[in-house]
């Protein structure tokens, strides 16, 4: 088990008055979070006495640079293909709209913290994530990586899939969350020829060139965050670091105590070719499953996070 380096982590937003009104149906209570569309908020939503806490996505301000059309459109995209998707991995959207100009996004709240944050407390504590928390983490996200990418007729990519869209709830729980940069073939809008939405440091090496994607691409990224959780280091820190690295290393190089049969999975799913990794997320899922530790069980939600309940050190995990 090898210690975590730190990941790198945003600016947080300056302090605002809360609680404050959004809307007809929504109070925000704090923020949670930002991505590539907007801010994310603990609000409350209903009606007095029927009240429910929620995570409140609302998309950012257009910018003078940035087509607000185009924006737009993406949100509505995004709207339309998330409260399709019900899934245990899945974070439940149940409202979309807009209010005060700006479109909205209302989905379950989860109490837990993103990978990232486990990441890096982990490293601030050096040590690193057992084998079997690793393969029972990314287990989990390519289970519901898997019943996204074959939802209706939709081609569903995330193209996203990195730390900080990971949460870990208390209880034990993942859930994979944010798919605001997905592609669908029944989309409407199109990423603009030669932008990539995703971070640089998970994407696959087709989505780095602006190469046509598809499921795959996001069990790439999935095997990237594995590597990672296994040795403890990022695998591609920077894309200077990336374009340097012909021949990715097994994880075993790093962490010794891993077998062979994991390095067969990770390697695998981290082959340049698309065609020879993992063809779906349900194959993936079960060589992962094959390498658990048999007290970790199969798919079993597990209080693996306990340790992370406030008070608490990630040492004890």
């Amino acid at each position: 088990m090898q210690p975590a380096v730190a990941l790198s982590s945003s600016a947080e937003s300056p302090p605002a008055r809360y609680p404050r009104r959004y809307g007809e149906r929504y109070v925000l209570l704090r923020p949670l979070g930002e991505g590539g569309m907007g801010e994310v908020f603990m609000a409350v939503s209903g009606r007095a006495g029927v009240s429910r806490v929620c995570a409140l996505k609302i998309v950012r301000d257009f910018q003078p640079d940035r087509n607000a059309e185009d924006i737009t459109q993406r949100f509505l995209d995004e709207a339309k293909v998330v409260t399709q998707l019900t899934h245990e991995n899945l974070v439940y959207v149940f409202d979309f709209g807009i209010a005060d100009r700006k479109g909205y996004l209302a989905m379950e709240y989860v109490p837990g913290k993103t990978l990232t944050e486990v990441w890096n407390r982990c490293a601030s504590n050096k040590v690193g994530f057992p084998t079997g928390v690793a393969l029972f983490i990314i287990n989990e996200l390519v289970h519901a990586l898997g019943y996204a990418h074959k939802t209706g007729n939709l081609s569903l990519v995330h193209r996203d899939i990195s730390p900080s869209n990971i949460m870990l709830a208390y209880t034990g729980g993942v859930k994979l969350i944010d798919f605001g940069l997905a592609k669908w073939n029944s989309k409407v809008s199109e990423t603009a020829t030669g932008i990539n939405w995703g971070k640089i440091n998970y994407m696959s090496p087709e989505q780095q060139q602006g190469k046509p994607l598809d499921n795959r691409s996001d069990l790439y990224s999935a095997a990237v965050i594995l590597w990672e959780m296994l040795t403890g280091r990022q695998l591609f820190p920077s894309g200077k670091a990336r374009a340097a690295i012909r021949d990715i290393p097994a994880p075993s190089t790093v962490n010794p105590s891993l077998s062979a049969g994991i390095d067969a999975v990770v390697m695998k799913a981290l082959s340049t070719a698309p065609a020879d990794r993992f063809q779906s997320g349900e194959q993936m899922s079960a060589a992962i499953a094959a390498e658990l530790p048999r007290h970790a069980g199969k798919r079993q939600q597990q209080p693996l996070l306990i340790a992370l309940r406030p008070g608490r050190r990630c040492r004890h995990l």
